[in-house]
């Protein structure tokens, strides 16, 4: 049998090779831009600190956290503002291209959506710009925008304070919202009724100080063996507890969990989201928290 030669003499089975060698070494590329498994604390701006915290039992995780100061000077928050032609409907964003486009300094994924016409793509993969639904309480500029199950949990803001409500609407002072599904930390409690054996996942979440006056925004990195593995509702709200929160709120998790602070202008990738199981690839979604602060 003759061998299949390429006119350029390269052989079927080189091309084969060439290929798979150029596929290791993109593959490479992308576990290295993910962050080192060291556990750090910075100051990113004036009120605003991130944490890397690194754990290896009762399986290898990172989480990242960053702890926002609502007194702080300059310190203000703001959630994606409604953008369909109906309620609830949104242009999917990579968290990225919502600091990129608000101008915030740091941000995380919000509430949890629905695909609608996306969810019928080859490999089920979303694209930036596609049409997608609110699932939740989210509010903008005192404007409510979602009536898919407005009924949810939600974290409300004010100028200066914050609060997680069983459920909406919330305060008539509140300028913004957003929700998720499960108030996972209740009054420092961790929620009885948690499903101990949840599944190990990517997780975003929210807390508040008894106070108000403290905010957390967490993602754990998750579906990457070896490197993070994920975490589930309870070991995310007894972390919670941990830092000094009093109340937590599970967000849209899974390979939405995105992490990301602006660095003179540009994005920068705080976690290792993992969208369609590729590490450092986001995932567009419905909306986002984002936190506008000074330079420190």
């Amino acid at each position: 049998m003759r061998r299949l030669v390429f006119r350029s003499g390269i052989t079927f089975a080189a091309l084969c090779l060439l290929l798979a060698a150029v596929t290791v070494v993109g593959w490479n590329v992308l576990l290295g831009r993910r962050p080192p498994k060291i556990e750090t604390t910075e100051t990113l701006f004036q009120g605003i600190q991130y944490s890397r915290f690194v754990r290896s039992i009762p399986r290898p995780l990172l989480i990242h956290v960053l702890t926002i100061d609502l007194s702080a000077p300059g310190v203000r928050m703001m959630v994606t503002p409604p953008g369909g032609s109906k309620t609830g409907d949104m242009p999917a964003r990579t968290t990225s291209s919502f600091v990129r486009e608000f101008g915030v300094q740091v941000a995380i994924n919000g509430n949890f959506f629905f695909r609608g016409e996306a969810e019928a793509r080859w490999l089920d993969q979303i694209e930036e710009g596609d049409p997608v639904t609110v699932l939740g309480y989210a509010l903008e500029n005192r404007r409510p925008y979602s009536t898919d199950n407005p009924d949810w949990p939600a974290l409300c803001y004010a100028s200066d304070q914050a609060s997680i409500l069983n459920s909406p609407p919330c305060p008539g002072e509140t300028l913004g919202a957003l929700g998720g599904d499960l108030l996972i930390l209740d009054d420092v409690t961790v929620r009885d009724d948690l499903a101990p054996a949840s599944q190990p996942e990517p997780r975003t979440a929210v807390a508040v100080s008894q106070e108000g006056k403290t905010l957390w925004l967490m993602v754990a990195d998750g579906r990457q063996p070896g490197y993070s593995e994920g975490m589930t509702l309870r070991e995310m709200a007894a972390f919670a507890r941990e830092l000094g929160a009093a109340r937590c709120l599970n967000l849209d998790g899974g390979g939405s969990s995105t992490m990301v602070a602006s660095r003179d202008g540009r994005p920068r990738v705080l976690n290792a989201p993992n969208e369609g199981r590729l590490p450092m690839r986001e995932r567009p979604v419905a909306n986002h928290l984002g936190v506008f602060a000074r330079e420190r």
